[in-house]
């Protein structure tokens, strides 16, 4: 198992600690083969990462996109910074993902592919058992131009972390579990890390 999930978010405006910040968010969900054991535990996590947040087109933006194992089989955007207004909105966008986006045929991520669509396309910029072509190259220029921060979840055995830690531009915004518990563990820690964004400019990582 590869990385199971990937967060691309950008800083708006200044964060305070409370449940009106500004923000946009994009979930970038794996829907390869790898990650089909482990779907509905993908789309909870992302549930429960936003529910410390308001969300509407006022405060915290949500852009949701599938990232699955074929170019044949990859979907444009679930949905864009502003299809999305309510947490329930985000729900029933959710919901859809498994048996309307998600591939689950084939191996390998189109990572590289999702990232240039959120930064050029569609609204979003404000921005193989392995990848088919090496995102980390393209997330790198990304943040240094600050576009998005990049916080990467990988779930299973067999994780490489050091790719995780290469995605997300440092080993504090890499994370991983092994079980439900430990990746329900994840959530408060990733919260914090959108909060407080404020005080190193929306860059989430110092690279390690």
């Amino acid at each position: 198992m590869r990385v199971a999930l990937f967060f691309a978010a950008l800083l708006l405006h200044g964060i305070t600690a409370d449940e009106n910040v500004k923000f946009d968010i994009v979930f970038l969900i794996d829907s390869s083969k790898s990650a089909e054991p482990y779907y509905d535990l993908f789309t909870e996590f992302a549930r429960e990462i936003m529910w410390a947040f308001d969300v509407s087109s006022e405060t915290a933006r949500i852009g949701l996109a599938v990232v699955n194992g074929d170019q044949n089989e990859q979907p444009p955007p679930v949905a864009t910074l502003n299809d999305i207004t309510s947490h329930t909105n985000f729900h029933s966008k959710l919901e859809l993902l498994k048996d309307n986006y998600a591939d689950f045929h084939h191996s390998g991520q189109l990572l590289a592919q999702n990232l240039d669509v959120i930064c050029d396309n569609s609204g979003y910029s404000s921005t193989k058992e392995g990848f088919n072509v090496d995102p980390v190259p393209f997330v790198q220029n990304m943040l240094a131009r600050k576009q998005y921060g990049m916080i990467t979840v990988g779930y299973g055995d067999g994780l490489d972390f050091h790719k995780l830690k290469n995605l997300a531009g440092g080993a504090s915004c890499a994370f991983s579990a092994k079980n439900p518990t430990e990746l329900n563990s994840l959530i408060k820690p990733i919260q914090r890390l959108i909060m407080t964004s404020d005080a190193t400019g929306g860059v989430y990582c110092i690279p390690k």
